[in-house]
């Protein structure tokens, strides 16, 4: 796995994990999109359509079964949310999908895990 990818992991979880809590300090409504938009920002450009197609479903895919282990398991608390930001991102570069898939995973997993949570407590 390229180092650049564990530390550009990293660097999403904590720039998602950052903004989510900005925005709820702020008490701004629906806070989740704070974290959705920065992992819409801190991903790469898309590439061609039919590699962008199979990047999206995969990573979506691997959003939702992370979210829905991590909602299950892990009381839905911030340091789960960007733990999983942090997996996603190993999990995809381990798979050689790119950060396009990784864009679409952490996207699902912020929808997943905040949407309809009251209060992600940390």
């Amino acid at each position: 796995m390229d180092q650049k990818e564990v530390l550009h992991s990293l660097r999403t979880a904590v720039a998602a994990v950052g903004s989510l809590l900005i925005a709820r300090f702020c008490r701004l409504p629906e806070s989740y999109w704070a974290a959705v938009t920065t992992i819409v920002i801190m991903q790469s450009t898309l590439g061609a359509a039919w590699t962008v197609s199979k990047q999206r479903f995969v990573g979506t895919a691997l959003g939702a079964a992370v979210g829905a282990l991590l909602t299950a398991y892990a009381a839905q608390n911030v340091g789960a949310f960007g733990a999983g930001i942090f997996v996603l991102g190993l999990i995809c570069a381990l798979l050689g999908i790119g950060r396009n898939a990784f864009r679409y995973a952490g996207i699902t997993l912020a929808i997943v895990m905040l949407v309809g949570v009251p209060n992600l407590h940390g």
